[in-house]
């Protein structure tokens, strides 16, 4: 398992990644193993002016933003790979 533990900016998508945890089960690449990475970060959205949970679902992973404070959500994303590792 990896953590970081040290918040780096994401400029173009404007946003504070908080904490990011990578890790495998399995052997990746062997079509039973997988890679899975969990970032929370804070985001800077000035056109939204809402509070509460919104989420979106794709293939093989969710983002969801918890908004308490308008304008500053706090997105938390999850993604899986079957294919290989996470960079």
């Amino acid at each position: 398992m990896r953590v970081q533990w040290q918040p780096n900016v994401i400029g173009r998508e404007r946003r504070i990644c908080l904490t990011r945890l990578r890790w495998e089960h399995g052997a990746v690449g062997d079509g039973a193993g997988y890679s899975v990475k969990v970032s929370a970060s804070l985001c800077l959205e000035p056109h939204d002016m809402w509070i509460g949970l919104f989420w979106r679902r794709g293939w093989q992973e969710w983002t969801a933003w918890l908004c308490l404070v308008p304008c500053f959500p706090l997105r938390v994303h999850y993604q899986r790979s079957y294919g290989g590792r996470f960079p």
